[in-house]
């Protein structure tokens, strides 16, 4: 695939497409890099380490009954659940892997906004076990 804009992320939460919700979305992945610099060495040295991931997603706020409030609210301090991100909502592919993983929801603004903006829910994911990219 080619660069392209993003224009169809897929966002799932907890079995609950919020696709259509979705402002934007940033899988964040990254791994500890622990120093074992030793002596008679001349530049530090490090080792790959543990991998954490966590989701940043803002979406467009709705309190109606199975939108994105209802969704959500509950989930504030429950057990892990299952998260999907794509960045089309067409199906897994190659050019269109899925990012998977169990996460807790860190943080909810169930109310976000200024006088006249639209009304937001930026929420926060975060890994409590491996991410998995998935193409099928």
């Amino acid at each position: 695939m080619a660069s392209f804009v993003l224009t169809n992320a897929f966002v799932l939460v907890n079995a609950v497409d919020l696709s259509t919700y979705v402002k934007s979305v940033k899988v964040n992945y990254k791994a500890d890099t622990p120093e074992n610099t030793a002596m008679s060495v001349s530049s530090k040295t490090r080792l790959p380490g543990l991998k954490e991931w966590d989701i940043d997603v803002e979406l467009n706020q709705d309190y109606a009954l199975t939108k994105v409030d209802a969704t959500l609210f509950p989930l504030v301090g429950a057990a892990a659940f299952p998260v999907e991100v794509r960045p089309d909502g067409g199906a897994r592919s190659a050019t269109n892997p899925a990012y998977t993983g169990n996460a807790l929801l860190a943080s909810y603004e169930p109310v976000s906004g200024k006088v006249g903006d639209v009304a937001l829910a930026p929420i926060k994911l975060t890994g409590t076990a491996v991410l998995t990219r998935a193409v099928v």
